[in-house]
């Protein structure tokens, strides 16, 4: 069969269900002038597209490879040989010309002829492509056996009181991955707090902060960071104790105090701090009294310092790439941080972030 056959064939059915080269395109997720190209023989479809086009052309498979109208569907065909071979080798010819437009080697050429399967007579095509289309799937999911993790933020998933089902929120490798876990694990597990200290005889260290680094193992999905949490493989406690030489002030100050500085560690976390002179020699030097570390992944994604519940103190406002929680405000009040979570961006933060 020639390609000026098979794109009057597309063409004609196209017309007969009163559908527009636009739409088709729509319903395939490819250019109209993709489709035009095909209705006037220019090229073929991707093999990948034989199974829905036939859907949409509302023909089955065989009567697309075959060319055959659906007024013809019901009536009764003689199967030789000869007319078996047909659909077969329209397939062949739209394969390699399928390999040859994506210029990739012998592999994917054997898995395109694959898609045909002549058995007992029958063409069948659907079950090679969704086999096609499973392998491709296959390549976005991933399993990780031992992932440092930036951040954990766990919430009990709406509607499971009863089953004790979570999401937990992780920061891996810059991005937010969600992973669900069926609560095998305690908060306490998942979300030791940091502990910041500042000089005094007692401790008989410089101020600083500690935090426990988690390593958990876990699987996802690259396109949506959906996942399984399976479990902990280990932590480490990590301790920061800087001495800082300039210090750059936040553009406003934190939480009610006065003089509040940052600065970005060596793996991207940000500290939030108050400066207090430490003897240097010659020079003037400054011990960091950290009072919030906020992990890389968020700091990276976007944050603002602004008073968002009008008691005339500024907080610390996060946005997260994350629908279901868009938006996350520190606060700090009797010596202890808190974090709220937002189920929707409010008007008066998107007001802040300019959206």
């Amino acid at each position: 069969m020639n390609k000026q056959i098979f794109g009057t064939y597309i063409a004609e059915n196209r017309k007969q269900l009163g559908m527009t080269q636009a739409q088709l395109a729509d319903r395939l997720h490819v250019t109209d002038k993709a489709v035009s190209k095909w209705e006037r023989g220019l090229s073929y479809p991707d093999v990948t597209l034989l199974e829905p086009l036939a859907e949409a052309l509302s023909v089955s498979i065989d009567a697309l490879l075959r060319c055959r109208m659906p007024a013809d569907e019901g009536k009764e065909q003689t199967m030789t040989e000869e007319r078996n071979s047909e659909p077969i080798q329209t397939v062949m010819e739209i394969s390699k010309e399928t390999v040859q437009r994506k210029k990739l080697g012998s592999k994917l050429l054997a898995a395109a002829l694959a898609v045909v399967i002549a058995a007992a007579g029958v063409l069948v095509i659907p079950r090679a492509v969704r086999e096609y289309r499973a392998a491709q799937e296959a390549k976005h999911h991933h399993e990780v056996n031992c992932a440092k993790v930036d951040m954990i933020y766990v919430e009990q998933m709406p509607g499971s009181e009863n089953s004790g089902e979570y999401i937990c929120v992780v920061g891996y490798e810059g991005k937010l991955l969600y992973l669900h876990y069926d609560g095998g694990l305690s908060d306490k597990e998942l979300l030791p707090p940091d502990t910041s200290w500042e000089d005094s005889e007692n401790i008989g260290l410089r101020p600083g902060i500690e935090w426990t680094q988690s390593y958990l193992r876990f699987t996802y999905d690259d396109r949506t960071g959906g996942g399984e949490l399976t479990g902990i493989v280990g932590q480490t406690t990590q301790t920061a104790v800087p001495i800082v030489v300039d210090n750059i002030e936040t553009a406003k100050p934190l939480f009610g105090l006065e003089n509040t500085c940052l600065m970005r560690e060596g793996n991207g976390n940000l500290l939030f701090y108050r400066p207090s002179e430490h003897q240097g020699g010659a020079r003037t030097l400054y011990d960091a009294n950290i009072f919030f570390r906020l992990p890389k992944t968020l700091a990276d994604i976007g944050y603002t310092i602004a008073d968002c519940d009008g008691d005339g103190v500024n907080e610390l406002l996060v946005k997260t790439d994350w629908d279901y929680k868009p938006l996350v405000a520190y606060d700090y009040a009797d010596g202890q941080m808190t974090s709220t979570w937002y189920d929707t961006l409010p008007d008066w933060a998107a007001a802040v972030f300019g959206e």
